[in-house]
């Protein structure tokens, strides 16, 4: 549960104050602190995701690069952190499940052995 960063909508969920009185109420403890929160990386949330999808380690690392990729080429500036994150674990997912149902596929015994 540590580092794992929570959404609004989260913590309204299990609360009984709604979305926008929350974010309002955080703004203005913000504010009047005067602390400094990081913003959330689309990485942060990938393990979550991965747990709620069973991905493999491998597969969720492959998620975190693929991140990694997009924010070097300048194309996640202004995009939803967790819309991200769940969009790249379950692109690796769907991929790997699919090189995992092909490799299974390619190995049943009554099946001829693929030459190159």
């Amino acid at each position: 549960m540590r580092k794992i960063p929570r959404t609004l909508d989260e913590i309204a969920r299990h609360s009984r104050v709604n979305k926008k009185e929350l974010g309002r109420c955080y703004r203005l403890i913000l504010r009047e602190l005067d602390v400094q929160i990081p913003i959330a990386s689309p990485i942060d949330f990938i393990p979550r995701f991965g747990a709620e999808l069973s991905l493999s380690g491998r597969t969720q690392r492959r998620a975190a690069e693929i991140v990694d990729l997009a924010r070097k080429s300048g194309i996640t500036a202004g995009k939803d952190p967790t819309g991200l994150a769940a969009s790249c674990s379950s692109a690796t997912g769907a991929a790997s499940e699919l090189l995992r149902i092909q490799e299974s596929f390619v190995r049943r015994p009554d099946r001829p052995r693929p030459h190159l």
